[in-house]
């Protein structure tokens, strides 16, 4: 039975906070363009040599991007969603970052905790929610940002225009 997960509680503010960190971590701080797949394919495992990177068949994946797994350390991607990320596409972009939040984030399975069926997940403890405010302070970090337009964004970060909008949206 597939129950919705509900994760430890974090703020966006605590989550932009930890993805400004990983930036900094990572040397990235300053970079408006994140290199989403190289960190993936070569800082990732170097800093952390359990990590694995899988690409998969789409029949594979049961209908899903990529996924994250945390008791094997393995981030799964589907093969046409890899070549799209190398390639720079923006959505696929963000799903890597999306998986990458799961990884930063959501290491610990332990911490979770599922709830009945028709559960309502508060927002600031639903762990999807939480990757998606990662990958968008990763990508498009609110302190290189301000002042930029959507379109300035999207195309400085290699994100798409709607990602850019929301990003914008909630710089204070």
């Amino acid at each position: 039975m597939n129950l919705p997960l509900m994760a430890p509680p974090l703020s966006r503010r605590t989550i932009e906070q930890f993805a400004n960190y990983v930036r900094y971590q990572l040397n990235i701080g300053e970079c408006l363009y994140v290199p989403i797949m190289k960190i993936v394919e070569h800082v990732i495992p170097t800093l952390d040599p359990s990590f694995q990177l899988d690409t998969t068949y789409e029949g594979e994946m049961n209908n899903e991007y990529a996924n994250y797994c945390p008791q094997t350390n393995t981030l799964s991607i589907r093969q046409d969603v890899y070549i799209a990320a190398c390639s720079d596409d923006p959505r696929h972009r963000f799903t890597v970052a999306h998986e990458l939040g799961h990884y930063f984030i959501h290491d610990d399975v332990t911490a979770f905790s599922r709830c009945p069926k028709n559960a309502t997940v508060p927002t600031f403890r639903d762990p999807e929610w939480q990757a998606n405010v990662f990958a968008s302070e990763f990508l498009m970090s609110k302190n290189l940002i301000t002042g930029m337009t959507a379109e300035q964004v999207a195309l400085a970060c290699k994100t798409s225009l709607k990602s850019a909008e929301i990003a914008l949206k909630y710089i204070a």
